[in-house]
C-alpha cells in the first residue's frame, strides 16, 4: 500500500477551506500522475467541493480541468464531458471578470483624465490670470494636456486589442481541444469496433469447428427422434381412438338401464298407456343403437337433436317430470353440417332431470344454447334444479355420475385431438346448475 494513502481519510480534519482545498487538489495530481484513477477522482471531488463554495473562477476551473482529464483517462467520457462544459462555464466566467477589470481600469483612467485636464484647466485659467502675458506657459500645458490625452488613448486602444486577441486565441484553443477530443473518441470507438470484430471472428471460427466435429452426431440424433416421435404420435393416436369406441359403447347399457326404470314405474302408474310407452321407448332405442354403433365416430347434429327431443318427450310422458325444454341454435348453424360425437348431450340433460329438476316443488326448466365460436361451437345446459353441489350430497358420493363422467372424457378427448383448450366447466346458480364446453368442428368419421 502507498504510504500517501491513509492520508486520503485526513484530508478535511484540519486547515481552512482554501488550504484543504490546495492540499486535496496537490494529492490528487500526484494521484492522477501515478495513474491511481479512483483514488485521483476521490480526493479531486473532495477539493472540488471545498472551492465550489469560495469566490473566484481561476481554482474552479483548475479543479474542474482536472476532474475533466481524470475522467477521460479512465474512458468515463460521460463524466469528461459534464467537467468541460463547467470548465467551459468557469472560463467564460473568468474572461468576463478580466473584460469587467479592464473596464473599470480603463473607466478610473479615463476619468482620472478628466480630472487631470480639469485641474490643468484651472491651473492655466489660475496662470491665465495671474499672468496673462505667459503665453509660452500656455501652449506647453496645452501640449502636455493633448500628448497625455493622446497616450491615454492609444493605451486603451492598445488593451482593447489585446483582449480582443486573447479572446480570439483562447477561442481556437477551445476549438482544437474539441477537435482532438472528438478525433480521440472516434479512434476509440473505432478500436473498441476492431476488437469486437476480431472476437466476433474468432468466435464464429471456434463455433464452425464445433459445428463441424458435432454436424454427424447432431443430424443423426435429430433423425432418431423424429422417428422415435412419430411412432409415438401414432401408439398415441390409436390409443385414443379406443378410448372414443370405448366411451360409445359404455353409453348405451348405462342409458337403457335409465330408461328401462322409468318404463316400469310409468306402466305401473298407468297400464292404459303402456303400448304407447314402448312404441315411444322402442324408436328412441332404434335411434341409439344405430348412432351407438361403434363404427360410427360422428353424426350430424340435427340427428343429435331429433334424438334428445325424443329422450325428453319421453321424460315428460312416462316420467311425469314437470319440465319445460328449450332449445336456442345461433341462426349461422346449419345443423345438417355440423358433426357431433353420437349420442354426447343426452347425458347431461339425463343428469339434469334426475339429479336437479327432479326433487324441485316447481315447475323445472332446461335451455340448450348453441352458438359459432373461431374454433368451433360453444354448448351450454342450464337447469333451475336443486343445483349440482346439492345433488352430490343426496347421491352421498364425492364422484361425478357416470354419465357426466364419460362426456366430460370424450369432451377432452376431441379438445386434445384438435387442439384447442378444454373449456368444460359446471357453475352452481341461485338456483340450479349451468354447463359450459366447447367442441371443435368435425368432420364425417373424424374423431
Amino acid at each position: 500500500m502507498n504510504k500517501a494513502e491513509p492520508l486520503i481519510k485526513n484530508f478535511t480534519l484540519a486547515g481552512d477551506r482554501m488550504s484543504q482545498y490546495m492540499r486535496n487538489k496537490g494529492w490528487a495530481t500526484i494521484f492522477f500522475h501515478e495513474g491511481k484513477l479512483h483514488q485521483a477522482d476521490s480526493v479531486a471531488q473532495l477539493a472540488y467541493n471545498f472551492i465550489t463554495t469560495e469566490k473566484g473562477f481561476i481554482e474552479k476551473y483548475r479543479c474542474s480541468t482536472l476532474l475533466y482529464d481524470i475522467h477521460y483517462a479512465k474512458s468515463d467520457y460521460k463524466s469528461a464531458l459534464l467537467y468541460k462544459k463547467i470548465q467551459a462555464q468557469y472560463l467564460d466566467s473568468i474572461k468576463n471578470e478580466r473584460d469587467s477589470y479592464e473596464l473599470n481600469n480603463l473607466y478610473i483612467k479615463y476619468h482620472t483624465a478628466e480630472k487631470d485636464k480639469q485641474i490643468l484647466k484651472l491651473n492655466f485659467e489660475n496662470q491665465l490670470v495671474n499672468k496673462t502675458a505667459n503665453i509660452n506657459y500656455l501652449n506647453f500645458i496645452n501640449e502636455q494636456v493633448l500628448r497625455k490625452n493622446t497616450d491615454l488613448e492609444n493605451d486603451s486602444l492598445n488593451k482593447y486589442n489585446l483582449i480582443q486577441q486573447q479572446q480570439i486565441a483562447l477561442q481556437q484553443n477551445e476549438n482544437i481541444i474539441a477537435s482532438k477530443t472528438a478525433e480521440q473518441a472516434k479512434s476509440e470507438a473505432e478500436l473498441q469496433k476492431q476488437i469486437a470484430e476480431n472476437e466476433r471472428l474468432q468466435k464464429e471460427q471456434k463455433a464452425r469447428n464445433n459445428n463441424f466435429l458435432m454436424g454427424g452426431f447432431i443430424l443423426f440424433s435429430l433423425s432418431a427422434y423424429v422417428l422415435y416421435k412419430r411412432r409415438s404420435d401414432k401408439m398415441k393416436f390409436r390409443q385414443k381412438e379406443l378410448e372414443a369406441r370405448n366411451y360409445q359403447t359404455q353409453v348405451n347399457p348405462h342409458s337403457l338401464s335409465n330408461m328401462l326404470q322409468a318404463l316400469q314405474l310409468a306402466i305401473i302408474k298407468n297400464p292404459a298407456q303402456a303400448e304407447n310407452y314402448c312404441r315411444s321407448m322402442a324408436s328412441l332405442q332404434r335411434d341409439i343403437t344405430k348412432y351407438a354403433n361403434p363404427k360410427r365416430t360422428s353424426i350430424s347434429l340435427t340427428n343429435e337433436l331429433a334424438t334428445l327431443e325424443k329422450y325428453m318427450r319421453i321424460q315428460q310422458e312416462i316420467c311425469l317430470y314437470n319440465f319445460t325444454f328449450h332449445i336456442n341454435i345461433a341462426q349461422e348453424i346449419d345443423t345438417d353440417s355440423v358433426y357431433v360425437p353420437p349420442l354426447f348431450l343426452r347425458p347431461l340433460v339425463e343428469n339434469a332431470i334426475l339429479h336437479g329438476i327432479s326433487s324441485v316443488p316447481y315447475r323445472g326448466e332446461i335451455q340448450l344454447r348453441i352458438s359459432k365460436t373461431k374454433v368451433g361451437y360453444a354448448y351450454s345446459i342450464k337447469d333451475n334444479g336443486i343445483g349440482y353441489a346439492k345433488s352430490i350430497e343426496q347421491k352421498n358420493t364425492n364422484e361425478p355420475s357416470f354419465g357426466l363422467q364419460n362426456t366430460k372424457d370424450r369432451i377432452a378427448y376431441l379438445c386434445n385431438r384438435h387442439k384447442i383448450k378444454n373449456e368444460f366447466s359446471i357453475q352452481v346458480l341461485q338456483p340450479g346448475t349451468l354447463i359450459r364446453f366447447v367442441l371443435p368442428q368435425l368432420n364425417i368419421n373424424s374423431i
